[in-house]
């Protein structure tokens, strides 16, 4: 399970493409791998919960700049991977980290890169995404 964190002024497009860009390419992503997409706190209105969708990822390939325009033409140009996901689930039930994971989402949070979920966090969050019948 990966956090992949977006602005409220790309996420319609993220949602809608079912693509997502990236500086880096994360390291250990796996085909069908479930993506959280997290919309930035700053960007949330009062009392909304940044996880809305989740995806599955399919794909990740390096282009140029120019590719990547296409879908997000404002982007600056420092976005060098394309996500290409397969699936794209609204939650019924939107979520915070912290309401799934604790305290322990405290280490997510000044994170830009996409990062990997593990161990007990992953298991908690599986259990939230399931009881919500989203998985």
């Amino acid at each position: 399970m990966l956090l992949f964190k977006t602005s409220a002024a790309t996420l319609d497009s993220v949602i809608y493409n079912k693509k997502h860009a990236l500086k880096h390419e994360p390291k250990n992503w796996e085909k069908n791998e479930i993506l959280l997409i997290s919309k930035n706190k700053v960007d949330c209105k009062k009392g909304e919960k940044q996880i809305q969708f989740i995806m599955n990822l399919d794909s990740i390939k390096k282009y140029g700049n120019t590719e990547i325009k296409k879908f997000w033409p404002d982007a600056a140009n420092n976005w060098e991977y394309l996500v290409d996901c397969n699936t794209v689930v609204k939650l019924d039930k939107p979520f915070d980290l912290s309401d799934v994971i604790g305290v322990s989402a405290e280490g997510f949070k000044p994170s830009l890169k996409p990062k990997k979920i593990l161990g007990d966090d992953e298991k908690k969050i599986l259990t939230y995404l399931k009881g919500i019948k989203a998985i």
